[in-house]
């Protein structure tokens, strides 16, 4: 198999994980705003969010849980878009784009494994329960902290390594017929595509 064949087999398989994170996000974000007012109700009263959660709170875990999916998805498509340039720069665009994913996936995942059994507490003790106070420090810690400051951090560095590389690679090309290694067609395949970021709504999924 020829070294352009190769790399555009390999730029198809990053567009399949683009695409799919592209999907759930969308997807998953307007079926929270649907029926949770995300990411509206976040600027609500805790004991009100809760409340709402509780009231739907099958459909919301799964809305959230396709939000995590897509969240997850942009590992695999920065481990795959590595594979099209091993420089130094495009390694530690990988780490970055994967750890981006990762961190957002962590941040979501609040929503299905630990809200359910605050929801519950609140309903149960009312005002009173202290469940209001760790749903807002879970808020401040995986919301604000991991998901939100480090989320933009770690896409911004995605991005800026991504994006650098790119324009090195593109004004080494313009000095010669073709590209070190062979083909640009998978380099150029991804470069376009990878500008769609799996959010469906920066601030808001960022919020998680």
């Amino acid at each position: 198999m020829s070294t352009s064949k190769a790399a555009d087999q390999v730029s198809t398989r990053v567009a399949l994980p683009i695409v799919a994170a592209v999907v759930c996000m969308n997807v998953g974000f307007i079926g929270l705003g649907a029926v949770f007012d995300y990411p509206r109700v976040l600027s609500r009263p805790s004991a009100e969010v809760l409340s709402l959660f509780r009231a739907h709170e099958a459909a919301v875990v799964s809305w959230f849980s396709v939000l995590v999916f897509g969240a997850v998805l942009f590992v695999p498509t920065a481990v795959l878009a590595g594979r099209l340039d091993d420089s130094p720069r495009m390694r530690w665009a990988v780490r970055a784009g994967a750890a981006a994913g990762v961190v957002q996936a962590i941040g979501l995942l609040r929503w299905p494994l630990l809200v359910p059994s605050l929801a519950e507490r609140a309903a149960r003790a009312g005002e009173s329960s202290s469940a209001t106070a760790e749903f807002e420090l879970w808020n401040r810690m995986l919301g604000s902290a991991l998901g939100k400051t480090c989320g933009y951090a770690l896409t911004a560095a995605w991005t800026v390594y991504r994006e650098a590389q790119r324009r090195e690679r593109g004004a080494g090309m313009s000095l010669s017929s073709s590209p070190p290694g062979g083909s640009s067609n998978g380099w150029h395949l991804i470069s376009h595509r990878s500008h769609a970021q799996p959010s469906a709504d920066a601030e808001g999924i960022w919020q998680v």
